[in-house]
């Protein structure tokens, strides 16, 4: 991953990547890939499950000469989304903590010109190599990272850092939670919070990211936490190991031939290898629009090459127990197969079941069943594909 990421960022720093692509909307925009766009999409990760299952592919079929999966990812993650009500989120209350509470690479005390050279200075003073395989600049200048966010806020009349130096830490019960693919909030500093605090616990939580206890599709850390709160105890963590992992893309084929082939699941199976490459590719245009639920910002949106897609929740109780149906019309992963159809995905623990039909390169009906939770899952594919009787599996979606 670490070369993949430095021979993409040699080819956009020599020339950016533009072209068309469907943003965080669903709409076709232009996009530019630059060493900027990918710190803000690679940054999202912990919070957008697409960003860790694309990227590689993506970013292997760009340096091929076919962007257009990672345009789309990019389009997604830079595109500006408003901050809804403040009672949701508020920029304003965002802006006053981390001006206030966070140290900065100036004397907040300073005047405002004096800041800016203050700030040059101690980006200077950087090693070269800190943010490999971008360079300091690159990283100190990103839109995403805004190290300059706070360079005009007021010098505090009375600065009430909020530990203070020399602070103790109590000795009460403490329970840390922390998610594995955490970019915000890594390992290293929650393991640091941990040791201030003489009783307390810390559990990794694996193949999670920011916020583990509210999107817990494994009713894992919440029940962790549940606990902790009712009874001062942490109790068993045996239910991390029972996370899935998220199964990465393997390629973006630009035509269905040109797909890897499912594998041949039951003894009626009479497939032949263009059924099992459109098998393949109709289990990735499912796949697909589940990475979309939190990569884009409705409930509607297109094909990565063609068509439409749409998935509302069917029941309204909470994280992990809902159930979402998903709905493809001509949806393409490759240009060449359009698949329609729908089903229902449970959030959390349960069996997936989507019933396709396919049309372009190959036709026919599939119906894709898998376990929405379980760890190196399988979709099993049955029904006809060019007349043919297929009885199919290949790795499954994942729904973080």
């Amino acid at each position: 991953m670490p070369a993949l990421l430095g021979r993409l960022l040699e080819r956009v720093r020599a020339e950016p990547i533009a072209g068309r692509a469907p943003d965080g909307y669903g709409v076709e925009a232009r996009v530019e890939i630059t060493p900027d766009t990918l710190i803000s999409t690679l940054l999202a990760a912990d919070g957008v499950p697409a960003v860790f299952r694309e990227f590689p592919a993506a970013a292997i079929a760009a340096l091929e000469g076919r962007p257009r999966p990672l345009l789309r990812l990019v389009g997604e993650e830079v595109t500006y989304y408003s901050g809804g009500p403040v009672r949701g989120w508020s920029e304003g209350a965002y802006l006053a903590y981390a001006c206030s509470d966070y140290p900065q690479l100036w004397n907040v005390r300073a005047p405002f010109d004096v800041r800016r050279a203050q700030f040059a200075a101690a980006q200077a003073r950087l090693p070269a190599g800190l943010f490999s395989p971008w360079t300091v600049g690159e990283w100190a200048n990103s839109t995403f990272m805004d190290y300059d966010y706070c360079l005009r806020w007021a010098a505090p009349d009375h600065p009430t850092p909020p530990v203070p130096p020399d602070a103790t830490y109590p000795d009460v019960p403490v329970l840390i939670v922390n998610g594995d693919l955490d970019i915000r909030t890594d390992l290293p500093q929650a393991k640091q919070v941990a040791r201030n605090f003489p009783n307390a616990r810390f559990v990794r939580i694996p193949n999670s990211g920011h916020v583990t206890a509210l999107y817990d599709a494994d009713a894992c850390s919440s029940t962790l936490v549940r606990r902790f709160l009712a009874t001062g105890l942490a109790g068993s963590q045996a239910c991390t190991a029972e996370i899935p992992e998220h199964r990465v893309v393997s390629s973006f084929p630009t035509r269905t031939a040109d797909a890897r082939q499912a594998t041949v699941a039951g003894s009626g199976d009479r497939s032949n290898p263009a059924a099992r490459r459109a098998a393949t590719v109709a289990s990735e245009a499912v796949a697909d629009v589940i990475d979309r639920w939190y990569a884009i910002a409705g409930y509607t949106g297109v094909g990565l090459r063609g068509g439409t897609f749409s998935f509302a929740a069917t029941s309204l109780v909470p994280f992990p127990r809902n159930v979402w149906t998903i709905r493809l019309n001509g949806s393409r992963f490759a240009r060449d197969l359009a698949v329609t159809g729908g089903g229902n995905v449970p959030r959390g623990r349960g069996t997936a079941r989507v019933a396709l039909q396919l049309s372009g390169a190959a036709s026919g009906r599939i119906v894709l069943r898998w376990p929405t939770r379980a760890v190196h899952a399988h979709v099993r594919i049955t029904g006809t594909i060019n007349g043919r009787d297929v009885d199919l599996a290949a790795p499954a979606p994942s729904f973080w």
